[in-house]
């Protein structure tokens, strides 16, 4: 493990690549329903080589959390693309946030599906401490249920795509399948569950 191919050095993205491969190739992972998650600069590795990864299978979306993307490799991401950012730096909102989403949206060949959330609260890095005062981090709270909403609205659709009968979820899991209204503000705000418009940024509060 750790080479993409034989007599290469290992790197982080060979290694990314050899591990995605394996992942699509084994027995008890739908190939058709993978997704690519990066943070941080991670973000960057995975639009860096995004063309290697497609050849392997296309990923059926990517997240970038805390996201070094800026507008022109953002292009290379074909996939649907979520991006979670925190909301302090203006870098955060508009460089690799807002003016990643208005590049996707004229995209050569076709506009690229982007949602974007920013989460006011956050930290650099999407990090906050599990207890109050404990050294322990963990990812935002509301990062991962802003993630976990948008698989699902895109597990949903797939289904639907497919033909497929969307059964009852289980006892504490919603699927949103019905359209919500688009926000009409520049930034909308949302108490609870995130509003993913692929226009328009959603921010907690």
């Amino acid at each position: 493990v750790g080479r993409s191919a034989p007599g290469r050095y290992a790197t982080e993205r060979s290694n990314a690549i050899e591990a995605y491969g394996r992942a699509i190739d084994h027995a008890r992972v739908d190939r058709d329903h993978v997704f690519l998650l990066g943070h941080s600069l991670g973000s960057d590795s995975i639009a860096g080589i995004y063309s290697r990864y497609e050849a392997v299978a296309p990923p059926s979306g990517v997240i970038f959390f805390d996201s070094t993307v800026g507008e022109r490799m953002s292009l290379d991401v074909k996939a649907p693309l979520l991006i979670v950012n925190p909301n302090k730096d203006p870098d955060d909102r508009y460089t690799f946030g807002e003016f990643v989403v208005e590049s996707r949206s004229v995209a050569p060949g076709g506009k690229l599906e982007t949602s974007l959330v920013l989460i006011d609260d956050a930290e650099p890095g999407l990090l906050a401490p599990m207890v109050q005062g404990d050294e322990k981090l963990e990812l935002h709270p509301r990062a991962i249920a802003a993630t976990i909403e948008w698989l699902r609205k895109r597990h949903a659709g797939s289904a639907a795509t497919d033909g497929a009968r969307l059964e009852s979820p289980r006892s504490g899991a919603s699927f949103a399948t019905s359209e919500r209204p688009r926000p009409t503000a520049d930034t909308a705000r949302f108490d609870d569950t995130p509003l993913l418009a692929s226009d328009h940024p959603a921010r907690f509060e």
